[in-house]
């Protein structure tokens, strides 16, 4: 009897998960359609823009991560707010992304080398040798990331500072309108 009692509720329990999953999946896709058709974009626009932003997403995610395991680096996004800054590009590149194509330099260049130098920073850290040449190349890779960041910010900001004279030139149309 109670074996019947677990099967029955086991069966249940499953056949509620699919339904649940089916009907997630389902607005899943409606929104996906609704987003595709409001933005223009073809399936094989839409296919290599969720590539893009995917792979984007995981690398952001990744230079979070390294910075904050150094100090040095924490010290630079402190300073740079590169991180910070390509977390702002992207969600720029969510809601707008026929703007991908102005962004090839930061997503091809910029975000890749960042992560490159963090990469190879912390692993010539990790291995504690100190010579004046080491600390020296360390410098140097901490000068390339520092460059780097402010770029990515410098981004940013003509990104905010555009959509920032979009607004006031709506806003003189409107008092002319008004006035």
């Amino acid at each position: 009897m109670n074996g019947i009692m677990v099967l029955l509720v086991g069966t249940g329990y499953i056949g509620w998960v699919i339904y649940r999953n089916g009907r997630t999946y389902f607005r899943y896709k409606k929104n996906l359609k609704k987003y595709q058709t409001t933005h223009h974009l073809t399936d094989s626009d839409l296919e290599m823009y969720q590539r893009i932003m995917d792979e984007l997403k995981k690398q952001i995610i990744y230079l979070n991560e390294l910075t904050n395991k150094s100090r040095n680096l924490k010290k630079i996004e402190q300073v740079e707010l590169g991180v910070a800054s390509a977390k702002g590009i992207f969600k720029h590149l969510v809601k707008y992304p026929e703007a991908i194509t102005h962004f090839s330099d930061f997503l091809y260049h910029k975000v890749p080398e960042i992560l490159r130098a963090s990469e190879r920073f912390l692993s010539i850290k990790e291995d504690k040798l100190s010579t004046e040449e080491i600390t020296l190349a360390t410098n140097g890779i901490l000068s390339t990331i520092r460059v780097l960041s402010e770029s990515i910010t410098d981004d940013y900001e003509k990104l905010v500072s555009e959509a920032s004279e979009e607004i006031a030139l709506s806003k003189k149309l409107v008092e002319r309108k008004n006035g």
